[in-house]
């Protein structure tokens, strides 16, 4: 018997785009067990042992048709469709919203990524924040972006009016991910 280790692709896909960021000080660790609470992965700065857990949300997009998007003035040309989730004190100090899209040519599908990152304090107000048009707690949140410019990322649904979220894209984040692992 030849023991595996398997890792959900969206995991991967935030490992792998925070690794790309980071410099060789840094390492990420995955749990050995798929069961594990809290966190999805951990990022450690091997220099002074600080580390910080990190909790993995994704979904898939969908494409608005031109004739929605004219006629309800969309912000952009996909939306993504996120649950909102118990939020629990410290349980991770970074959250990664991550955001599948294929990207069509001519020729062939090819899937790209969007990565948004909150950190604990930011996401507990993200989601307490999120209500309903016609007032009350809202259960579920769309992030709507256009493939043309990843700059233009919006909370439409869960927000009365929408809210930009291009300073949580992932890039944007990657220094004060650094700042909290020294």
């Amino acid at each position: 018997m030849r023991p595996l280790l398997n890792i959900n692709y969206d995991e991967f896909i935030a490992a792998e785009q925070i690794a790309k960021k980071l410099k060789n000080n840094y390492a990420i660790s995955f749990p050995a067990s798929a069961q594990q609470k809290g966190f999805d992965f951990i990022i450690t700065n091997i220099k002074n042992n600080k580390s910080l857990k990190v909790q993995v949300k994704a979904s898939r997009s969908y494409q608005f048709k031109l004739t929605e998007m004219k006629s309800k003035k969309r912000l952009g040309n996909y939306t993504s469709f996120f649950t909102k989730f118990p939020y629990k004190k410290k349980l991770a100090d970074l959250y990664i919203f991550v955001i599948h899209y294929p990207i069509i040519n001519k020729k062939k599908r090819i899937w790209s990524t969007l990565c948004l990152a909150f950190f604990d304090k930011d996401v507990n107000e993200f989601l307490k924040g999120l209500v309903k048009k016609r007032g009350g707690p809202e259960r579920f949140f769309y992030i709507e972006f256009d493939t043309n410019n990843t700059e233009i990322i919006y909370l439409t649904r869960g927000s009365l009016k929408p809210q930009p979220l291009k300073e949580h894209l992932l890039p944007k984040q990657i220094f004060d991910i650094i700042r909290k692992l020294t």
